[in-house]
C-alpha cells in the first residue's frame, strides 16, 4: 500500500472543492493540497449541464479553472479515483486504487445522487437522468442517433 500525506485533502469533483482549494490557496500557498474527483474531468459547475451544456454542447463553460491552474496551484487533482474509505481516526482516506492518503484537514464534498422518479415506466432504457457530464454525452448520443434513425417530423 502506498501512503501519501497531505495537509489538506478534499474529497470531491466538483464546486465546492474547486472553490475551497482555491479558498486555502490564498489562505496558504505552500500547503500540500488535494483534491480527489471520481470522474475523470477536473471540476466543474453543475447547473449548466441541464442548460447550456445540454443546448450547445460547449464543455468550455462549465469548468471552475483551466487545468494548468491546478499544476500553477501546485494542487494535486486524482480526477477519475473514488475515495472508497475513510479512517477519521488514523486521519486516512483510501482510493479505490488501493493507495492510501493521510490527511490534517479534510473536506468532503461529493454532492449527491438525483432522486430517482417512483412512477410507472422510469425504469424504462430512454429515462435519463442529469448528473455528470458523462450524463448529458450519452442524451447528446441518444438524440443524435433519433436523429439519424428516426422519422421526420411533419413541422421539422
Amino acid at each position: 500500500m502506498n501512503l501519501h500525506h497531505v495537509k489538506y485533502l478534499l474529497i470531491g469533483g466538483g464546486l465546492a472543492s474547486s472553490s475551497a482549494a482555491e479558498a486555502i490557496r490564498r489562505l496558504d500557498p505552500q500547503g500540500e493540497l488535494m483534491l480527489v474527483g471520481q470522474e475523470p474531468v477536473r471540476p466543474y459547475n453543475r447547473p449548466p449541464l441541464s442548460k447550456a451544456y445540454l443546448r450547445a454542447r460547449d464543455r468550455s463553460e462549465l469548468f471552475v479553472q483551466p487545468q494548468d491552474w491546478y499544476v500553477s496551484q501546485n494542487i494535486h487533482l486524482r480526477s477519475g479515483i473514488r475515495a472508497a474509505s475513510l479512517d477519521t481516526f488514523r486521519h486516512v482516506v483510501a482510493l479505490a486504487n488501493g493507495e492510501e492518503v493521510s490527511y490534517e484537514k479534510l473536506l468532503i464534498a461529493t454532492g449527491m445522487t438525483p432522486r430517482h422518479l417512483t412512477i410507472a415506466g422510469a425504469e424504462l432504457p430512454n429515462v435519463n437522468y442529469v448528473r455528470t457530464i458523462n450524463d448529458v454525452d450519452r442524451l447528446h448520443n441518444a438524440v443524435d442517433k433519433a436523429l439519424a434513425e428516426g422519422l421526420r417530423h411533419d413541422r421539422g
